[in-house]
């Protein structure tokens, strides 16, 4: 029976048109044009884009990044349309010390380096000592972070290395420890486990998820704190879009009460495992957006 809501839950939660709003906080979409073409250029989609239709240092350019990043025609294309500004630096000046900047401090193989660019185009854009280099360094030193640690981190979410340290990610860290009251290395857990805690505001998104998810479960701040640390993929999600209509299908289509959903709500990730509604929290916690640690 369990396995069988459990498909259920999956695809009412991928087919519901809610589900266009679990897309990740982070993710930056492609415009439509290549808003930096000359006029005679065509259609910037990534299918219609040809390079030879840009000037001659433009496309010099082009196939110097092409080559640094070791792209294929249609990544090169992507990152275009996606950041269509890198035609005008200089490659010398400013993309090939920023690329190496970036793999040096975060130890990033050349592979891993294609990547995060792919993932995040508008880090070309930015400034290796102004946001990339204290970012870094700032994460490394407050979170305690192992390379290996800080690799995945930008591997998988480029995008927190645009984030202003002192003005976004330290006032959310610090406010995330003292409302859970967490100890450094779980805060370092949650941030690993779901890195678009970093970007999230603490006022609109991650306090109201947290206080409405207490309320709605009857959790104790204990309780609360051990549920964060186990599923720290909820932090991600919309408690009125995502978290409430789920816990609404617990308590209809199963007829589960509020205690019953709970004690159902892991202490452990090991004692997760082995409890009755894993599939069921699993759907729920883990079918949208965070990077599983």
């Amino acid at each position: 029976m369990l396995a069988a809501a459990a498909a259920l839950f999956a695809s009412y939660a991928l087919a519901s048109p809610r589900y266009a709003s679990n897309l990740p906080v982070l993710r930056r979409a492609a415009p439509p044009i290549l808003a930096s073409a000359p006029p005679s250029s065509p259609a910037a989609s990534p299918a219609a884009l040809e390079l030879s239709a840009f000037p001659p240092a433009e496309q010099s350019l082009a196939a110097r990044l092409q080559a640094r990043l070791q792209l294929d025609d249609a990544q090169l294309r992507k990152l275009l349309v996606a950041h269509p500004a890198v035609l005008g630096y200089s490659f010398d000046a400013n993309l090939e010390p920023k690329l190496g900047g970036l793999a040096a401090h975060a130890a990033l193989s050349d592979g891993e380096l294609r990547t995060a660019v792919l993932r995040f185009p508008a880090l070309l854009g930015l400034s290796l000592e102004g946001n990339i280099r204290p970012t870094l360094e700032e994460l490394r030193r407050q979170l305690d972070l192992e390379p290996g640690s800080l690799r995945r981190l930008v591997v998988s979410s480029p995008q927190v290395v645009g984030l202003s340290f002192e003005g976004k990610v330290r006032p959310t860290l610090e406010a995330l420890e003292a409302r859970l009251g967490l100890r450094r290395e779980e805060v370092r857990g949650v941030v690993l486990r779901c890195p678009q805690v970093l970007a999230m505001s603490w006022e609109r998104n991650l306090l109201p998820t947290l206080d409405a998810l207490q309320t709605r479960l009857e959790m104790s701040d204990e309780e609360l704190r051990r549920a964060v640390l186990a599923m720290p993929q909820v932090l991600g999600l919309s408690y009125e879009v995502n978290v409430r209509p789920k816990l609404d299908f617990f308590e209809r289509e199963l007829e589960l009460s509020t205690e019953e959903v709970r004690e159902e709500v892991p202490p452990s990730r090991t004692s997760f495992d082995k409890l009755r509604l894993e599939p069921l929290l699993t759907a729920l916690f883990e079918a949208f957006i965070c990077t599983a640690a």
